[in-house]
């Protein structure tokens, strides 16, 4: 009886939406006859998560040993630019225009050079205290590291609009842009590339599909963001 029922409701639905009085809004059909000009870059839609795991940045900038405060630093920003990038690319030692002195208040300017692109930082000594793994006579500090710029590129751009696709309820693929392998963009800068996303509408039982464009920002975290 179950069954039976199951497949009387469907066949319900579908002489409704033959007739023209409605949408089966549970599943919208496939794309096709999608309205409007597509950009040149088609991106499938993915649940790998965005940025360079963890063990690959390792790889690539090993951990100095006994580091000094500076050298740990350094460290730690050139793996925030690689994750930043969203992809392996030549990365250098970096420089910092002081000695990073553990003190609170303590701030200088780093900067990492990524794939022949400079990207600055403005490190910061927030607090200290000793961490549940310290030593006797060790003592921690915490610090904020804030990049002035953010480093760009393509395969970071369209790996999150592809992440972004992924979470979708209706997953389709989507278009970008070709934007330039890599390139420097200020905080809260606007790109003026392109990524688009099928949107879907229905009129008495006819769906329609249309290219809609996503604006590439920069937000002021210095995270890329896809915006309405």
């Amino acid at each position: 009886m179950k069954r039976a029922l199951v497949l009387t409701v469907a066949a319900t639905a579908l002489v409704a939406t033959g007739c023209g009085r409605g949408c089966d809004l549970s599943k919208p059909p496939k794309p096709s006859a999608v309205q409007g000009k597509e950009r040149p870059v088609r991106i499938q839609p993915s649940e790998k998560l965005i940025g360079v795991p963890w063990a690959e940045r390792d790889a690539a900038v090993p951990k100095p040993a006994d580091p000094s405060p500076t050298e740990q630093m350094l460290y730690d920003l050139q793996h925030q630019t690689l994750n930043m990038a969203g992809a392996l690319g030549e990365i250098d030692a970096g420089r910092c225009d002081k000695d990073i002195d553990t003190k609170v208040g303590f701030t200088t300017r780093c900067t990492v050079t990524y794939e022949g692109v400079e990207v600055p930082w403005i490190v910061e000594i927030t607090s200290m205290g000793r961490g549940p793994y310290s030593g006797s006579f060790s003592v921690d500090y915490w610090y904020t590291a804030r990049p002035l710029s953010v480093v760009v590129t393509a395969r970071g751009v369209y790996d999150r609009f592809a992440w972004k696709l992924g979470g979708a309820l209706e997953e389709h693929e989507g278009r970008c842009d070709k934007i330039p392998d890599v390139f420097l963009a200020k905080i809260g800068q606007e790109l003026s590339y392109r990524c688009q996303k099928i949107e879907w509408s229905c009129d008495n039982g006819d769906f329609r599909f249309s290219w809609r464009d996503l604006r590439i920002r920069i937000n002021d975290k210095g995270h890329l963001t896809f915006v309405e």
